[in-house]
């Protein structure tokens, strides 16, 4: 009977191990290059790559296997388009690459207008800062929501949810297209593209496909793989600040600071605030963010000494692309703004009435380039002078404005994808403001 026992055991274990191994998503690759990804609840069918939002149209289609990695090949006039299949961690991983095109590419689609099956509901992580993430219902007529980020889930109304990501956020831009039903004849087709931007291309990032039963789950599992692949920053606790927007918008003084660190402190039972933060209001115009103003007449360092000796950690607010049209620092260098082809400035805010946000008299809010070694010294500086004050929390504010396409705009140093660029300022603000802010 024991012995019985431990074959039975054994055959459960075995079943367990056999089971924890499968691999809950499948591909299928079809002769005329065309390939499925086959999910447990939702699965994508008819998936065929493009480059510039239009299909392939192939001289011939290589298709080779070694293991269980397939490779299709699409040799084009004028080069070739290669997808790499393969298994990894109970995920489908897709490698694209470009391989001698000469045409200037500005999309890469990995897949275009592919059919989705079991998906009621779209999983959506907005596109830089612009809002409206979370559960959606499948567009129907509106386009609104139909441009997700690079991390986005196909949710059915059971089963498992199929997300679609790309964990490589060094160079290049990755969006998911899902198309609105009513205009394709009630399917729900979408789309996976990566923005290339007119430069030389070779390497893509990775796409992958993942699952799980909790849409969350999937959701979340997905995010801790590509923070892990970034190496993201995440070890610090959550802190509990006060933020001086929410109270006074951009009418705070330095006399009104002081009375809201009296209120604080004399509150019961204590709200446990770790950090006060000046928000947008201290600069007489964005751009010149050192500068004193008639709320700050000695700028703001009186009062981030003021709410260090009341036992916060200080903190700022600051927009660092932006720069006012008549700022001091603009108008000392015009030429440190970003501009379009034709020349003319990159314009963000426009505000030509009486209203105008934060209490300046900008009627225009441009881009700095930070391509610029100039203007990457001058910010540079910004950073460091704050941080030597003693502020240790930035809210760094309007930060697509660097994510300008780069075929689209002059910078001063081109070459570049605006990724690439917006990597290289995060960087620099981590080196000054030190790993502890």
């Amino acid at each position: 009977m024991s012995n019985l026992r431990l074959i039975y055991t054994g055959l459960l274990l075995l079943t367990a191990t056999i089971y924890s191994l499968a691999q809950p998503i499948k591909y299928k690759i079809h002769p005329d290059g065309t390939f499925d990804i086959i999910g447990s609840s939702v699965s994508l069918t008819h998936c065929y790559p493009a480059i510039n939002n239009g299909s392939l149209k192939p001289l011939k289609i290589v298709i080779t296997a070694k293991g269980s990695s397939k490779t299709i090949q699409y040799v084009l006039l004028d080069g070739i388009f290669e997808l790499n299949f393969s298994y990894q961690k109970n995920a489908i991983v897709i490698n694209p690459s470009l391989k001698g095109i000469k045409t200037k590419v500005d999309f890469v689609s990995i897949l275009r207008e592919a059919q989705t099956r079991g998906a009621q509901k779209i999983y959506r992580t907005a596109t830089r800062i612009m809002g409206q993430g979370g559960m959606h219902n499948w567009p129907t007529d509106k386009t609104d929501l139909s441009s997700c980020g690079p991390l986005t889930g196909l949710v059915p109304d059971s089963g498992s949810t199929l997300v679609i990501s790309t964990r490589d956020y060094t160079k290049y831009n990755a969006f998911t297209n899902v198309f609105p039903t009513n205009r394709h004849g009630g399917n729900k087709l979408i789309e996976v593209c990566i923005a290339t931007e007119q430069l030389p291309v070779a390497e893509l990032p990775t796409v992958y496909f993942t699952e799980n039963e909790s849409a969350f789950q999937a959701m979340q599992r997905e995010a801790s793989a590509v923070a892990q692949f970034m190496h993201v920053k995440n070890d610090k606790k959550q802190t509990y600040h006060w933020c001086s927007w929410y109270y006074s918008y951009y009418y705070l003084t330095e006399k009104m600071l002081s009375g809201y660190l009296t209120g604080f402190n004399t509150l019961t039972p204590r709200v446990p605030i770790q950090t006060v933060q000046i928000d947008a209001g201290y600069h007489p115009h964005v751009g010149d963010w050192l500068e004193p103003s008639e709320k700050f007449p000695g700028g703001i360092e009186p009062a981030v000494n003021e709410i260090i000796a009341n036992n916060y950690k200080a903190g700022i607010w600051i927009g660092p692309y932006m720069i006012g049209n008549r700022s001091k620092t603009y108008l000392a260098h015009p030429d440190w703004i970003l501009r379009n082809n034709d020349g003319n400035p990159v314009i963000n805010m426009a505000m030509y009435g009486e209203g105008r946000l934060w209490g300046a008299m900008d009627e225009e809010i441009y881009t700095l380039d930070t391509s610029n070694p100039a203007v990457m010294d001058y910010l540079r500086t910004v950073f460091r002078t704050f941080r030597k004050m003693g502020i240790t929390f930035f809210k760094t504010d309007f930060m697509l404005y660097g994510a300008e396409d780069s075929h689209k705009v002059k910078r001063h140093t081109p070459g570049k994808t605006s990724l690439q660029y917006q990597r290289e300022f995060f960087d620099m603000i981590r080196q000054e403001i030190g790993p502890e802010s």
